[in-house]
């Protein structure tokens, strides 16, 4: 769909705007990857979609302090290339005709990314300041609250648009914020599996180290996710207020269950309602 839309827009003559819209977003997408490997991260896996980007990869166990800085990165780097070409035009005024775009789609990327709306960068950067005073599962819950707010009055900017001229890019963004809202408490289950296939290639290459964990069978999914580390295979006990164990499982098995349930289900509800013989 990214493809055909470049093939659309050259047709229409746009095409110099699509190409500095496609550097800047990549641009903005390194800078997420630069800022993740600088804390110990790997985002190495770009979509380019019709309405933007996204970057996605191993980053179990982030903090909610590292979260803030890898989502601010790609923002930062917009301005920041914003500032430097339009410098440029000082230097060189010739480069103002080649330039002025690149400059223009850098800082409405920014911008744009800073909506406190998640996928958005500044919905992600709050939804860790409030992870970090409140249970992860609760700011989920406000996120998505706020997340249907916001494509509601887009999707009314667009409603209102038809009696002017209409803006079909107020229904895109509401379609992309209301999607976004709805799958955020799902995001993590995507890494799960991706986390699982690089143990695959891990195990090829020199082995897995196995721990054990305990949780509580009152423990969410997402609490028992942050746990696991891409470096080893995990065996999960869950045990119960006296400290015994009540139930084992390993991590292709808690794989399936965050496929199959929500992350801030507990663990206890997961395995009765997964079967498995709970004790």
């Amino acid at each position: 769909m990214f493809i055909a839309l470049g093939i659309v827009l050259f047709f229409l003559g746009s095409g110099f705007t699509f190409v500095a819209y496609f550097i800047a977003m990549v641009a903005h997408e390194m800078a997420h990857s630069a800022m993740a490997a600088h804390f110990g991260y790997v985002l190495d896996d770009v979509h380019l979609m019709p309405y933007g980007a996204a970057l996605s990869g191993d980053t179990d166990g982030m903090k909610p302090r590292e979260e803030i800085w890898v989502a601010l990165a790609g923002p930062l780097c917009g301005f920041a290339l914003a500032v430097v070409f339009t410098a440029l035009w000082w230097v060189a005024p010739s480069t103002y005709f080649f330039t002025e775009t690149f400059v223009l789609a850098n800082f409405m990327t920014s911008v744009f990314n800073l909506l406190p709306v998640f996928p958005l960068d500044g919905g992600r950067v709050l939804l860790a300041g409030l992870s970090g005073k409140m249970p992860r599962g609760k700011a989920v819950r406000v996120m998505k609250i706020g997340g249907c707010i916001a494509a509601g009055i887009f999707m009314a900017l667009s409603a209102v648009s038809v009696f002017f001229k209409f803006n079909v890019t107020y229904s895109v963004i509401a379609f992309f914020m209301l999607t976004g809202t709805v799958t955020a408490a799902r995001a993590s289950s995507y890494l799960r599996v991706k986390a699982l296939a690089s143990r695959v290639g891990r195990l090829k290459e020199k082995g897995l180290a196995v721990r054990e964990v305990c949780v509580s069978e009152n423990a969410t999914l997402f609490a028992l996710n942050k746990l696991m580390h891409g470096a080893y295979f995990y065996k999960v006990n869950v045990m119960n207020d006296r400290l015994q164990v009540v139930k084992t499982f390993d991590e292709t098995e808690f794989e399936r269950l965050v496929m199959k349930y929500d992350l801030y289900d507990t663990v206890g509800k997961a395995i009765r309602g997964g079967g498995g013989g709970w004790k």
